[in-house]
């Protein structure tokens, strides 16, 4: 890795334009859609501080120009805590805009002042968020991060006299030091024009009609029952069908609720008791109900589906501190961490009320993570900080793994995001989560409700219109539906065959660059060990071959990929085994 990255020194400093290239990009912090995307310059380490650039990468769609970035020392915030400043030549004339690093700037946009001007002519237009339609993703802090601006917005066509072309690119990081390119003159970027299609429209309905449905949404101040709002959730919540509802910032009545949800969908609906806003509202009978942290943040039900799923499910709901809460956030999610942790370890059994072992778990809500990373680490890798006051770490999932982390997309356009107001300062991003046990629950269709984003067709087809989903709340709904439940046991009934092979726990893991994977062999037979992304793409082949009993180890080197959840399999037979593996760049 060290000599690729000699190379890239030496070509930044010859060669800073980059050959058009379109590709279909989705800004969800996956990363992973990147890898064929060539690199526009490679910014050397340490040459600034707090900020620290690194490679970054430029492509385009029919509608958005692409940014990739990566820092080389250490976790950033885009949004806040920075004075990053993006200059975009969008006419690639040195005479015009604003001069700076040796291009004519039309753009200037402020990543952490959350603002920026448009320079026309002789003058300066300040601009938000919404003038250039930038989409930002993480929202939480990390060491690369991707953004796109509508190549439409004003300063893209210079208030609609052009069509943007050729552009040139210069990142300064005014507090730390560092800018991009080195040289004078930009980073050059051509427009390819070559037709990107959209992503193929998604159905709403489940793909099977037995399969449970479960939606997660932020209401927005009760909106179910708010003027404004009320019409547009007569549309959206028929439309999505759920057989559970988690909302948050709600705070009707159980029975008005209830009346409520039989008028969208008729039958018989349970609520739960209402902590902190948080509700969960389900078509099956809810068994158990409680409040989990001393904040009221995170609330829980546990669900009659046995009949359904073979196994009662628990929901978790949950709805953090917003904004700039850091510290209260943390303790938000260190608490409810150490709860789980004494609630699921049959070992030292305490909780709200008697949870089976593998009871599928989904925990859902508007999580606001807006600031440190940790505290999504700590959900999902039960990393708790304070240990002093919460205990020990614990893996969240029932096969002592990571809770999983669902990505999902917009139905119509490749984006993630689930918070959207026009009015703030604040870009759209990924505030609401679908957290769940995947060595218990397989899921099906999952996708983020954007009717903005839909055809007329598809919009006539669920009776929806064309702002419901932005006019009812600034969060959009996210959907996941249940396709199964799976209970291994733990103990081999007498006259099972014999475990024919075992997967240890790859380490280091999380891992930066490599990780090594050992596992035991019991008997000869051909063995496939593979890598996939949670998409289920096929990332790596490790192993093809036949083997004979014994223990076998192997590095997977992760270099060329992109940082997140990968899927270890290893499979002899019809036998397969797996583990989630996190890589961290």
């Amino acid at each position: 890795m060290k000599e690729l990255k000699n190379l890239y020194f030496i070509l930044s400093f010859t060669l800073i334009q980059i050959s058009s290239a379109s590709h279909p990009i989705a800004v969800d912090a996956l990363f992973n859609d990147w890898a064929e995307v060539s690199v526009a310059y490679e910014d050397p380490a340490g040459d600034g501080s707090n900020g620290d650039f690194g490679q970054l990468k430029i492509t385009n769609d029919d509608d958005f120009i692409f940014f990739s970035l990566e820092f080389l020392d250490g976790e950033q915030l885009m949004q806040d805590w920075n004075n990053i400043h993006l200059y975009i030549d969008a006419d690639d004339d040195i005479n015009t805009g604003h001069p700076v690093q040796g291009i004519g700037a039309e753009l200037d946009w402020c990543f952490g002042c959350r603002s920026g001007s448009f320079y026309i002519q002789d003058g300066i237009i300040e601009i938000w968020q919404n003038d250039i339609t930038i989409r930002t993703a993480p929202t939480i802090t990390g060491e690369r991060f991707e953004w796109c601006i509508s190549r439409e917005s004003m300063p893209m066509t210079m208030d609609g006299s052009q069509v943007p072309t050729t552009i040139r690119v210069a990142l300064v990081n005014e507090d730390g030091g560092d800018m991009l390119p080195d040289d004078s003159g930009g980073v050059e970027y051509t427009i390819d024009t070559t037709y990107v299609p959209p992503p193929e429209p998604t159905p709403l309905d489940r793909e099977e009609s037995d399969q449970i449905r479960l939606v997660s949404y932020n209401i927005l101040n009760n909106g179910f029952f708010e003027e404004g709002q009320r019409e547009h959730f007569d549309r959206i919540i028929p439309a999505l069908d759920p057989d559970i509802l988690a909302v948050q910032e709600a705070w009707g009545d159980q029975e008005e609720i209830a009346a409520l949800m039989a008028e969208w969908i008729p039958g018989t609906w349970h609520v739960s008791s209402e902590w902190g806003g948080d509700y969960v509202i389900s078509r099956f009978p809810i068994l158990e109900e409680a409040v989990l942290t001393s904040s009221w943040r995170s609330m829980a039900v546990l669900l009659d589906t046995e009949a359904e799923l073979g196994k009662n499910i628990l929901i978790i709901n949950s709805h953090f501190s917003c904004c700039g809460a850091n510290e209260g956030r943390q303790q938000q999610v260190d608490e409810l961490i150490g709860v789980m942790r004494d609630w699921m370890k049959p070992e030292n059994w305490t909780g709200p009320f008697y949870l089976e072992m593998d009871t599928p778990i989904f925990h859902v809500g508007d999580f606001n993570l807006v600031g440190y990373r940790q505290q999504l680490l700590t959900l999902t890798e039960g990393d708790i900080v304070d240990e002093e006051s919460y205990g020990d770490d614990f893996l969240p999932d029932w096969d002592e793994s990571f809770i999983t982390d669902l990505f999902s997309h917009h139905t119509g356009i490749r984006m993630g995001y689930t918070w959207r107001s026009d009015g703030s300062s604040f870009s759209p991003g990924k505030l609401d989560y679908i957290l769940y046990t995947d060595s218990i629950l397989e899921i099906a269709k999952h996708y983020v409700l954007n009717t903005m984003a839909m055809s007329e067709e598809e919009l006539d087809q669920y009776n929806l219109e064309e702002w419901d989903v932005y006019l009812a709340s600034d969060h959009m709904p996210r959907v996941v539906d249940i396709l199964a439940v799976n209970v291994t046991p733990d103990v081999e009934e007498e006259g099972s065959l014999p475990e024919v092979f075992r997967l240890y726990p790859a380490y280091p893991n999380p891992f930066n660059a490599s990780t090594t994977i050992t596992f035991s062999v019991e008997m000869n037979g051909h063995a496939f060990l593979q890598i996939y992304d949670i998409t289920g793409r096929l990332v790596a082949t490790l192993v093809d071959e036949q083997l004979l009993p014994g223990e076998y180890e192997t590095v997977w080197d992760a270099s060329k990929v992109s940082s997140g959840v990968y899927l270890v399999t290893l499979q002899i037979g019809t036998a397969v085994k797996s583990q989630k593996v996190v890589l961290l760049k």
